[in-house]
């Protein structure tokens, strides 16, 4: 607490001998600290305890994460490699305020598995003033002393946790005794003083505890008198164990839990038991429950999918059941792991009839595993699994089904062991740049192929030094599955990652409005304040074919669809601007609020809008400007948000001035007042709302006035005025809008959950749970497809769904945050202005030919 309290500016490492409590002092620590300093985040990490914290890059990653969330920044920050974490680590930790220090515990980062990278050269030694960091590691380890090297001892830098005393250790092994209702006699007694002689500390307590209760008489057992380190306690413990179950099953237990990554379920360890046991007939082996229960000290249990899988409880036991297996069992034993997961004709762990492998038997739960298992075990074994890395099927498959941050730390080891493989260094970095998008969806891959590959191979001598890797790009110009080509600044392609100081990618000069020419998907009309230009595009080719200067508070852009004809929307005023003459054709006469909506009639020949007292609704004539018709909603009324039928027959307006917020349906030819519509207990969100194509249906959100349920859906007939179904969903309504082509609705609540109804009878229709994330935006299109996205960029990803079903399409996540996305009217594009760029983004949806087969998986 003094550490944590005071003026330090330098890490602690908290040092021990394995087994002394270093885990349990950082824990009650991290109690207290919550305690004492309660708007202090403490981020606390323990290596091991589950399957994200196994490997140093799992552990910062998280840290990254959790710190990004906290103070400010997007996540995808924490999807760097280790290398790059050494300055965007402490460029986090550099957010920390006097308002809001921060304490970082890091525990055992010696302890993660032998898979992992070891090296601490990303851990800052000068932290800054409102930041504190500890880590614990065992005294010995090649971490401790590489810190050693790197941060002196001062006094102040470490904290060695002592040896117990001998009478606190026999405390401890008698408590736990008397917890399972045993003792020891006093000449147990005074041997266990002997054994804590030399092993005070905690762990070994626990063992011994538990050995002791295998003692069935006052005496101690001749063996132990001359034998009772750690290891030697454990080599006895099993030679017990064997006289009652054959060795050679003991062994393989060990041995497999040593062996498989991800750890052995009960049903895989029940089968894999049945090669070596008697009992082969039977259907649950007395063995197995056997040495399920004397393990229990050693073994813990995690859960990964779904599924429940045996480990070790720490890596001082996995290195005492190594030593005692021997290098060469563990070779055979992984041999053996890797013909069982293979399923190989012949081998010796299948030969037997009644052995089913568990993973191939639950293949599409288990897939991931057994992708993850067989690269893990071939590396290990020194078998090439460069073939598989290179082919964009294996990755498509596994990028699909595991995870991508494995996939790299495989790709590492193999690395570590193939120095001279340059070509696998530019494959590991064409998936570093892609793990955060590939995390979020491993569909994307041949998207991120495509995207990040763009002028890597324009230099001939690439083309000649990474054939492979030239190859697997090249599967991303025809995608086997739906992907999106990029094109304009939405991702770091990776001759920029290669650069020693590429050029800053945000611009003071960035884009902000944008709007289709027409119904077509190539060319867009965008708007930059800095600038003060519009300017008309082809975003195929990222070109700038037309510019229209001096235009100032612009806020909204709009096509007529006449010509090259823009509706161009000021704060007040409309105006209409054609690209091809580069004038302004007609200024609106009469002065809107154009913030209240606007919407254009007649393939362009009127527009609607509210007047900027809010007391009229205006209809313009484009070609000279002046109002056709006026709508008077009578007196005392003060117009707010303007919704339009499709067919422009219908106009929906709310009253700002009236309470509860109510709603009036117009005619929009005659002026006639339709409906009005009110509820006492409910207050309408008009700008959470739409009409249908014919006007007939007001699809009106609402929130109840005397509680705080959740908001909900209203449909009222616009001709009778009657209500025709509801429905209350589950959270807040964040969006809706309408496919006019398959008569469904389609809402989204902040829990990122988007329900399908259908328009007339409010029938739901299929419901999309896939995503936690939130939407805020949905956009359809022609062809029975929508797009849905989070303006706010929490989530930076796109999705297209199919409309019929509810599936999920084709996904891209940028690598910037998206400021607007326009879907083109056909679904095949998805245009994009990112936040700090000069110039749009186009997203061209292929490889849709394979919808159908996506759609069936």
């Amino acid at each position: 607490m003094n550490y944590i309290a005071g003026p330090h500016n330098h890490p602690l490492v908290v040092r021990g001998r394995q087994g002394r409590g270093k885990s349990a002092l950082l824990a009650v620590a991290a109690v207290l600290c919550g305690a004492v300093f309660p708007s202090m985040p403490i981020l606390l990490r323990s290596a091991g305890v589950s399957p994200e914290s196994f490997t140093q890059e799992q552990i910062l990653r998280s840290l990254c994460e959790q710190l990004a969330t906290l103070y400010g920044e997007h996540p995808s920050v924490a999807s760097r490699s280790i290398a790059e974490h050494n300055s965007y680590f402490s460029a986090l930790l550099k957010r920390a305020c006097a308002d809001r220090p921060m304490t970082i515990i890091l525990d055992g980062l010696d302890q993660v598995e032998e898979y992992s990278g070891r090296s601490l050269k990303w851990f800052p030694l000068v932290l800054p003033q409102h930041a504190k960091l500890i880590l614990a590691l065992r005294d010995g380890s090649n971490e401790l002393q590489e810190l050693q090297e790197r941060l002196p001892d001062d006094g102040s830098n470490y904290l060695e946790i002592p040896d117990l005393d001998i009478e606190e250790t026999l405390c401890i092994i008698e408590h736990l005794l008397r917890i399972k209702g045993r003792r020891l006699s006093d000449t147990q007694l005074g041997f266990a003083r002997i054994c804590a002689t030399d092993n005070s500390y905690p762990r070994y307590s626990h063992v011994m505890s538990h050995l002791a209760c295998s003692w069935h008489s006052l005496a101690v057992p001749e063996r132990f008198w001359i034998r009772h380190s750690l290891y030697d306690i454990f080599c006895d413990y099993i030679n017990e164990m064997s006289k009652v179950v054959d060795l050679e099953e003991i062994k393989m237990f060990l041995g497999f839990l040593a062996t498989l990554k991800n750890g052995v379920t009960e049903s895989e360890m029940f089968q894999i038991l049945q090669t070596t046991s008697k009992q082969i007939e039977s259907d649950c082996p007395l063995s197995l429950i056997y040495l399920q229960h004397h393990f229990a000290p050693i073994c813990r249990t995690t859960y990964r999918r779904g599924h429940r899988f045996t480990h070790y409880r720490c890596q001082i036991f996995r290195k005492l059941c190594k030593t005692y297996l021997g290098k060469e069992y563990l070779e055979a034993c992984s041999q053996k792991a890797l013909e069982y997961i293979i399923n190989e004709e012949g081998s010796n762990v299948m030969s037997n009839k009644n052995i089913k492998n568990i993973i191939k038997t639950n293949h599409k739960h288990q897939r991931w595993r057994e992708l993850e298992e067989i690269t893990h075990l071939q590396i290990k074994l020194n078998i090439s699994v460069r073939r598989n890395f290179f082919r964009h099927q294996w990755l498509y498959e596994r990028v699909t089904c595991g995870d991508i941050y494995l996939l790299l730390e495989e790709i590492k080891t193999y690395k570590r062991r193939n120095p001279d493989d340059r070509e696998i260094d530019i494959l590991r970095k064409f998936l570093q740049l892609s793990a955060y998008a590939l995390r979020t969806d491993g569909r994307q891959l041949y998207t991120q192929f495509y995207g990040r590959s763009k002028g890597y191979f324009s230099d001939p001598e690439s083309n000649i030094k990474y054939p492979k890797v030239k190859k697997l790009i090249r599967s991303s110009v025809t995608p086997p599955v739906p992907s999106f080509h990029t094109s304009g600044p939405c991702m770091r392609t990776l001759v920029d990652a290669q650069k020693l100081f590429p050029p800053s990618s945000k611009s003071k000069d960035s884009l902000e409005r944008m709007s289709w020419l027409h119904n077509s998907s190539t060319y867009l009309i965008t708007y930059s304040s800095g600038k003060k230009e519009i300017a008309g595009w082809n975003v195929n080719l990222t070109k700038k074919m037309v510019t229209f200067s001096d235009e100032e508070c612009v806020v909204g852009l709009k096509t007529l669809g006449i010509n090259s004809e823009v509706l161009v929307l000021h704060h007040n005023q409309l105006e209409v601007l054609d690209l091809t003459k580069n004038i302004v054709k007609t200024r609106m006469k009469e002065i809107i609020d154009v913030s209240q909506g606007v919407s254009v009639l007649n393939d362009g020949k009127s527009i609607l809008a509210i007047s900027e007292g809010h007391d009229e609704i205006l209809r313009f004539d484009t070609c000279s400007g002046h109002v056709a018709n006026r709508i008077f909603p009578g007196e005392n009324r003060h117009l707010d948000c303007l919704l339009v039928s499709e067919n422009g027959e219908v106009c929906v307006c709310g009253d700002a001035v009236q309470k509860p917020y109510p709603l009036y349906a117009w005619n929009v030819e005659t002026g006639v007042l339709l409906r009005h519509f009110a509820n006492p207990h409910h207050e309408f969100l008009v700008r959470l709302s739409k009409l249908n194509d014919d006007g007939r249906l007001l699809l009106a959100t609402a929130k109840e006035l005397l509680d705080s349920t959740p908001t909900f859906l209203v449909v009222y007939d616009t001709t009778t005025g009657s209500t025709v179904w509801q429905v209350r969903p589950e959270s807040n309504i964040t969006a809706i809008t309408l496919c006019f082509e398959t008569d469904r609705a389609l809402i989204a609540t902040e829990r990122g959950i988007v329900h399908a109804l259908n328009i007339h009878t409010g029938e739901e229709r299929f419901v999309i749970t896939s995503t936690s994330n939130r939407i805020d935006r949905i956009q359809t299109a022609m062809n029975k497809t929508f797009l849905t996205w989070d303006s706010s960029s929490q989530c930076r990803c796109l999705r297209v769904w199919d409309m019929v079903t509810g599936s999920a399409i084709a996904t891209f996540t940028a690598d910037y945050n998206i400021h607007d996305c326009l879907f083109s009217g056909d679904g095949s594009s998805i245009a994009l202005l990112l936040c700090d760029k000069e110039e749009p983004a186009l997203l061209s949806l292929k490889g849709t030919e394979h919808v159908q087969e996506v759609l069936q998986e």
